[in-house]
């Protein structure tokens, strides 16, 4: 069986940075499950998957526009320690969920004009006089990957995991839950068998 569109596919994996560091690994994580064509990982990946068997071991190189991006400075903001809920919860490198900042503090745009950030995850690099600087870029934005994988099991999805465009791991229908004004794992360090980890996939929209 290939991975084409409607499968899911469970795989390791390893990434690397241009420096050679690897920053994520399914030998910490555990493998990862997504159900492949609807755009769950980042493209370079998908689009390396595409036709693979199980027991297919490759390296990929994903550059930035198959990636995460270049480094968007726009995505920098500094927004008031009292506007954050929850701000005594703040930590650096914690990442945030903001649904809407004042885009004159953001940008020093005209006073009252709103910015919508629902579901922009932020990381905090900075808590100063008051004020919190948070990075809208995924942390890898602007690197080049190298991604080893193997694939190990490649399976048909269901009719219920092609409506719900993700894999029911284990029988179960793990649907996002809601999320409040501060989560700390947001990008997707959320252990084993996971259908999100946060090196490989693609947290757009896909619905």
């Amino acid at each position: 069986m290939q991975i084409t569109k409607d499968k899911v596919v469970t795989f390791d994996y390893a990434v690397r940075r241009e420096d050679g560091s690897t920053c994520e690994s399914s030998d910490d994580q555990g493998p990862s499950v997504y159900l492949h064509g609807y755009g769950q990982l980042i493209p370079g990946l998908e689009a390396a998957m595409e036709g693979r068997e199980a027991g297919d071991a490759f390296s990929v190189t994903v550059p930035p526009d198959q990636g995460y991006g270049m480094h968007d400075e726009s995505l920098m903001l500094t927004v008031a320690v009292d506007d954050i809920e929850g701000a005594e919860q703040l930590e650096i490198g914690m990442e945030i969920r903001l649904s809407e900042v004042d885009e004159e503090d953001a940008y020093g745009g005209d006073e009252g004009e709103d910015v919508d950030w629902d579901d922009q995850i932020f990381q905090v690099v900075s808590i100063e006089d008051g004020q919190v600087t948070i990075d809208g870029n995924h942390p890898l934005a602007g690197d080049t990957l190298s991604i080893d994988v193997v694939v190990r099991e490649i399976r048909d999805a269901t009719a219920d995991e092609v409506a719900h465009r993700h894999p029911h791991l284990d029988g179960e229908c793990y649907h996002e839950e809601g999320v409040g004004d501060i989560e700390d794992d947001d990008w997707g360090d959320d252990g084993g068998d996971s259908w999100a980890s946060g090196a490989i996939n693609d947290f757009g929209d896909d619905d």
